[in-house]
Parts: C-alpha cells; sequence; structure tokens
C-alpha cells in the first residue's frame, strides 16, 4: 500500500536523508526505521549527511505492507498516520547522523547562502543602489 508524504520545509532533515541514500532506497531504509520503532528500537542505519534549508515541498511515496501498517496503527494509534512516520524516521536520524567536518559545513552552509543571495537579487532588479532593500541584499 502505497502512502503519499509530503515533505515540507519543516522535514529538511528527512529530504537530506532521502537524496543521501542511494536511488531507491529511501523506501527500503523507512521500512527498516519503521520495523525497529515496532521492537521499540531505533534502527542503526549510518548516515553522513548535511542537513541544510529546502525552498519547496516534496511529495514522495513510501510503499508499506498492509501487515505492517495495521502493525503501526495497533502500535501508535491510527491518527496522524503520516505524522508518526515522519517522527520515528526524525527519531532515528537523531540517532545516527555523524556531523560532517566543519570545513565541508561551512562550504555547504556559504554554497546555499549565495545561492539564497543571488535568488533574491533576481526578485529585487531594478531597484535603485541607494533603497533600503538593496543594501540589506548586499550585506
Amino acid at each position: 500500500m502505497k502512502i503519499n508524504v509530503k515533505l515540507t520545509k519543516k522535514d529538511a532533515d528527512i529530504v537530506a536523508l532521502k537524496k543521501f541514500l542511494p536511488e531507491r532506497k529511501f523506501n527500503e531504509t523507512v521500512i527498516k526505521i519503521l520495523n525497529a520503532a515496532l521492537r521499540g528500537e531505533v534502527a542503526q542505519i549510518p548516515m553522513e549527511f548535511e542537513i541544510v534549508p529546502v525552498t519547496e515541498n516534496s511529495p514522495t511515496k513510501i510503499d508499506l505492507s498492509p501487515e505492517l501498517i495495521e502493525k503501526l496503527e495497533s502500535k501508535f494509534g491510527r491518527g496522524k498516520f503520516t505524522t508518526k512516520v515522519k517522527a520515528l524516521i526524525r527519531r532515528c536520524i537523531r540517532a545516527n547522523l555523524k556531523e560532517l567536518s566543519t570545513k565541508r559545513l561551512s562550504m555547504a552552509r556559504g554554497r546555499y547562502l549565495f545561492d539564497r543571495t543571488i535568488e533574491i537579487a533576481h526578485k529585487n532588479e531594478g531597484l535603485p543602489d541607494g533603497s533600503e532593500k538593496y543594501q540589506k541584499m548586499l550585506k
């Protein structure tokens, strides 16, 4: 059974996990995480990635067996199923994530800030040089 999970700006950690994993491994990893949660454990999955801000929503489909869904609903309840799945994934990320070196973090963060500045500059094209918005953008 496929479950649609809408990953928003608040889910930057889950989006980073999805990008970190090889193609088509996200679903398999989520199943491992959920099975471990049913046993009351946190899955041990090596993770080494940086969480960067997300600018757009990312719809994702997770294919779970009906038996797994039934077990999850009986243990965690039926309401807000996708929110609980996200919380379990997030708990696993927090337990397993290794921080990247400071040099790599600053490079990635610098790249994000540069891209964001360019994006703002394109939106504000044609502003007078002395305007307050333009001066803030330059800073």
